[in-house]
This record gives C-alpha cells, structure tokens and sequence, in this order.
C-alpha cells in the first residue's frame, strides 16, 4: 500500500494539482487551450501506454531493464508511434471544433471512469503481489554476521550443481586463456561449447536444467493434467531427492529460480524433506557488505529510490517510444545518482560471491549434493576494473574490445568469485572429492561470433524479439572426481538437460525420478537428442503467459535443432506435432 500511496500522491500533483494551479492563472483563452492539451496527452498517453508497449525483456526489483539495449527502437515504431500521437491530436481538435465540446467532457469522463476501474484492479494485485512478497522476505532476514550455510564432506562424494543465470558460454576459453585466476582456480574443466538451451528465459529455460529432458517444453506439456508449478517444483527437487532419499546424501538448495513459481525463490518447496534445505543467499548479505566496504547506506535507500523510480516509470509508458530512452538513462531514471543505482542493482547478487568461502564448512558427516543459483550474469551493469568488483568510482579502463559488453564484466566477476572459493575448497581438501557441474538456463540476445554468420536466421528466430541465436547458448561444464589439469573442451552436442543424470552418474544405482518412476542415465540423455530437440523461443517469461497446467506455445516459436548448434542449416522453424 505504501508505493501505491506514494505513487498516487506524486501523480496527482503532477498531472492534476499543479496543472490545476497554473491553469486557474490564465483568462478564459489560455484555459481552453490548456484543457485541449490536457484532453490531446490524456489520449496520446494511452495509446502509447497500451498500443505501443514495446518489448525490454524483464525488469528487476529497481526498475532496471535486463537489456537496455532493446530500448532502442526501430524507426519504422517510431514513425508510426508519432504518426498516431499526431493522428489524436487531429482527432481531438476536430471534436472540439466542428462539435459540442460537452462530447469532449463526456470522453474524458469515460476514459477517467475506465482508468479507476483498472487501477482498483490493479491495485488490488499489487497488494496482494507485495503481500506475499513481503511473507517471503520475513523468512530470509538480513544475514547480521557470516556463518556457514553450504557443507561439504572431506571423505564422501559430493556434487556441487551450479546454475548461473544468463551465463554466457562463449566467452568461457577467453576467461581461461587471459585471467590467470579463473583458469588457476578452475581446475580439471570440461567444457562443452556445443551446447542449447530450451528457451531464453528462466521460467522456461530452468527446468531442463535442474530436472533433465522430462522438463523440457514439449515433455511439460505432454502431462497436461499436472501444473506447471508442481511440475517446475519437481525439476527443483527430483535429483535432491534422489541423493538423499537413495544415496545417503545431505542436500541444500539455495535461490532454487521460480520456486513455487515465485519470482523470489520459496524454498519452502524443501519443508517437506528432513534431508534437503532450502535457503536463501540473494540481498541476504547486501547490509553485512556495505558495512564491510563502508558502503554508506540505509535500510530506505532502496524504498525511496522505487517511491521515485514508479512515477518515472508511468512516465516512461505514457511517452512516445522515441523519448523513453532519454527517460530511462541507463537505469537511472534520470537520477543524479548513477553509481548507486548500479551498485545497488548488483550487489544483492554480488555479495554472496564474495563470501562463499566464510560460508562454507568442511566437516560434514556425510556427502552433499549442494545446488546454488546466482543471478550476478543477469546484470550488465559496469563493475570496477580488474577487480571486477562494485564501486561507486568504478575504473572502466577495460580492454578495446569489451567496453561496450557490460554482461561480459559480470560473468568474468562471478567466475573470479567463484574460482576464489574453488580455491578454498583445494585448500581445504574438499576440490579433487567434489563432482562440480555448471551450468545456465540461457545465454545472452546477440550475435555470438562462435555461430555461422546468417543475418536473416539470427532475425527469424525468436521471431524478432531477440536478434541472435546466442539467447539460446548457455553455459555448460563439468569438473569430475579428482579430475584436474587445464580446461578441456568437448564439441559433442550437448543440452542443458544433460546437466541432472551428469550429477547423478555412477553414484546412484539406476537413479529414478521420484515423480515420474523414469530413470536419469547419460544414455537416456543421449537417446533423448540422437535426432535433435526442439526448443522454443517463446517470450512468455513468466506463469502470467501460460494457462495452469500447459505451456503457451505458438507453433511459430518451435525450433528443431541438431548436430553442430552453430552451422545455419541444423536450425529448422517446425513444431514436435511435424
């Protein structure tokens, strides 16, 4: 309610209280002029508002776009955009003059009488949206000291499966062969270049990645009787449960993407299993590494900058697509504060980075199957150079090459992070007895120098949402049991789905999914991609897009893909029904 009252007070001094001033200024004139402009932006407003809404992929919690460069609009939007804006302009003056101007008082009070019906709607979500937000957060308080939270066993087997958001696999053997401390700390690698995922987003992308081809798009929607939540929530558990319920295994999930569904992880989906935790790392050490890095902030930083950000956010819907570039400023909402925004926008994902060796054990009385997701490689945002680490004066000398790739920076810090606890897991005698797999759910839009160069395919898929096949290459890698030596790179064809039955593999005997009686085995992950898999590049990024139980999926989203990912020709628009 607190943003709701906020946002309501800020827009009606703007749009009514203040206008009102000025317009009670002027004779009678400039006062039918003025309501003639009031009833022109009124209209105009909405048609940009809900003709023209454009597509700038996900948004965080700060209002921060995921790319900004989707901001930048075609001319051929734009000139319609400004064509209709010009059109209500016409259309208004013409009812003002040529008929009653009381029509004119009968629209607006129609469209006001529409608008307040939506907003109590609306409203009424939002509470409800915060509502449980809000029950969320009160189960993940801010972390007041480090202690350990992620156990490893220096005599069992463990398997740490990691699922980093967006992580971009193209850029994987660059980092290895420049950055001494990636490729030092990431020991005895295999890296599997050839690699696609099912969709561009989490909320379809995920699911393969943690529970294996049964949760890829087709096999979601070949049990329509079972909902889409419960069946993401079993992607998220069937291995967990597997190692604990048939191996012995302690497991712990944190940030599990789209936990019951929810944008920020419920792990209450563990509750139920004594052997699985469910926690959360994400902003839960963004206070404890202020402080440490006399970062001055408070705990309403975050709340007032949203309180200002909303009605700059309408703002930015209600203009013509050409200005809202210029409104939005690189996330700042024209804020004179730059370097707050950005660092804020990261380091709840950053923090927990920096911490994992303080919080991690190495004395636990069994072996731990450890599953952790990190959203750091979501962000583009500029990071200090070469620590890779955020700054409010951030050093931006960075290679020729790489001053415009922002996503690039923040994959290199999530791999430096995690390759320093790489090192504290080989100097706690933890590394060469823990199966490491690493993956990601999608790559990054853009064209990706590692494909065949072929324009019109890059523009076909995803139907010209996204341009390049890159959305759909992740990350994918696996360090074995004692394996060790420089990063190998196998070109087999590999999926992220691969990723599960690599983590179970010769330590579960005929490991099988708790829900769906099928056994995870690297044979049937080669059996399920021996003629290609289909993926989708649907935009429904979210449950909001789908109906309960099934995936909405238009036949122009389905892609078949086979073989060599990178060559033009294994790339085939057609459904599974063909």
């Amino acid at each position: 309610f607190t943003y709701i009252r906020e946002s309501f007070v800020q827009a009606f001094g703007f749009c009514v209280f203040w206008p009102s001033c000025i317009y009670f200024l002027f004779g009678k004139r400039t006062k039918s002029m003025m309501a003639f402009l009031g009833l022109w932006l009124l209209i105009a407003s909405l048609v940009n508002a809900y003709a023209f809404v454009g597509n700038y992929g996900t948004i965080n919690n700060l209002l921060v776009f995921s790319d900004f460069s989707k901001l930048i609009e075609k001319t051929s939007t734009i000139f319609i955009n400004l064509i209709c804006v010009a059109a209500v302009f016409a259309a208004v003056l013409f009812v003002t003059k040529y008929f009653a101007k009381k029509l004119a008082v009968s629209i607006s009070a129609i469209i006001l009488i529409v608008v307040a019906a939506f907003s109590v709607i609306n409203s009424k979500k939002i509470s409800d949206g915060f509502a449980y937000y809000l029950e969320l957060q009160s189960k993940n308080t801010h972390a007041t000291e480090i202690t350990p939270v992620f156990h490893f066993s220096k005599t069992g087997k463990n398997v740490l499966f990691l699922m980093l958001d967006r992580s971009e696999g193209e850029i994987i053997p660059e980092m290895f062969e420049k950055l001494p401390e990636v490729r030092e700390n990431w020991t005895g690698f295999t890296y599997y270049p050839n690699v696609l995922s099912y969709n561009g987003h989490t909320f379809i992308g995920s699911s393969p990645c943690f529970g294996g081809y049964e949760y890829t798009p087709e096999a979601m929607n070949e049990r329509p009787k079972v909902s889409l939540k419960d069946k993401h929530n079993e992607s998220l558990l069937a291995v967990p449960r597997i190692f604990t319920e048939k191996a012995g295994y302690h497991a712990t999930l944190a940030d599990s993407s789209w936990a019951n569904h929810s944008w920020i992880a419920d792990m209450s989906i563990c509750d139920d299993y004594k052997d699985i935790d469910g926690i959360t790392t994400k902003s839960v050490y963004t206070p404890y590494w202020y402080r440490e890095h006399n970062f001055s902030t408070n705990s309403d930083m975050h709340t007032n900058q949203l309180k200002r950000n909303f009605l700059w956010l309408s703002l930015f819907r209600c203009s013509p697509n050409v200005f809202r570039i210029l409104i939005y400023k690189k996330g700042t909402w024209r804020s004179l504060d730059q370097a707050t925004t950005e660092i804020m926008s990261i380091v709840d994902d950053y923090a927990v980075l920096e911490y994992l060796p303080k919080l991690t054990d190495t004395n636990a009385d069994k072996p731990n199957f450890i599953s952790f997701v990190n959203e750091i490689s979501h962000s583009t945002f500029p990071l200090d150079y070469p620590t890779y680490s955020p700054s409010l004066t951030p050093r931006t000398d960075y290679p020729e090459d790489k001053k415009n790739l922002m996503f690039y920076m923040t994959n290199i810090a999530q791999f430096v992070r995690i390759g320093e606890w790489f090192k504290f897991l080989k100097e706690n005698g933890v590394y060469d007895n823990t199966r490491i797999i690493v993956t990601s759910d999608h790559g990054f839009a853009g064209i990706q120098k590692c494909f065949e160069e072929d324009v019109e395919l890059d523009l076909k898929v995803a139907d010209r949402t996204y341009f390049g096949r890159g959305h759909y290459h992740p990350t994918l890698m696996i360090k074995d049991f004692n394996a060790e030596g420089p990063l190998v790179t196998d070109n087999s064809f590999m999926t992220n789905a691969d990723a599960p039955a690599m983590a179970l593999h010769g330590l579960v005997e005929k490991p099988v999914n708790p829900y769906t009686g099928k056994e995870y085995s690297l044979e049937a992950n080669e059996k399920a991609k021996e003629n290609g898999v289909y993926i989708t590049t649907s935009d429904g990024f979210g449950p909001e897009y789908h109906t309960e139980n099934l995936l909405v999926l238009p036949e122009k989203t389905w892609w078949h893909v086979k073989d060599n990912i990178f060559e033009s020709k294994n790339w085939i628009q057609e459904s599974p029904e063909k």
